[in-house]
């Protein structure tokens, strides 16, 4: 009896064992996959290089396909242009509207802080008549 719960044992440990083993290879795979689907996509993202044909194959020079794909490419590479441009000019707006609104801002702080003093001010005009008053 001792013998067999002894095996049992070594089998119950050998079972956990492997599961352990197991759940670290699915974790290892899924860390793999997404890794691969993230180089893939990366890949299908990164085409628009400097390359028309990126694929080595022959391509006859003159056939409108290729007059097509040629067209495609420099409208994007002037999209692509327009837009970083555009993107330059909306961030220069958007530094000068920042600049203008901290002036402002730093005008509105000066006033507040000049309200704030005044009413001091009058506050302790009142305290010191309010005292007297009093005393009276």
């Amino acid at each position: 009896l001792r013998e067999a719960e002894a095996a049992n044992a070594g089998l119950k440990q050998r079972v956990i064992s492997l599961q352990a083993s197991n759940i670290l290879n699915e974790m290892y795979c899924a860390k793999i996959r997404s890794q691969l689907a993230h180089h893939e996509s990366k890949k299908r993202a990164g085409n628009s290089g400097g390359k028309v044909l990126g694929d080595g194959l022959p391509r006859l020079l003159s056939g409108d396909e290729f007059y097509e794909r040629v067209v495609e490419f420099e409208e994007g590479q002037t999209r692509a242009a327009t837009e970083k441009r555009t993107r330059a000019e909306e961030r220069k707006r958007h530094a000068e509207a920042l600049a203008d609104w901290k002036k402002l801002e730093g005008a509105r702080k000066v006033e507040n802080k000049a309200r704030r003093e005044r009413y001091r001010e009058a506050l302790q005009i009142w305290q010191s008549e309010k005292a007297l008053a009093k005393a009276d």
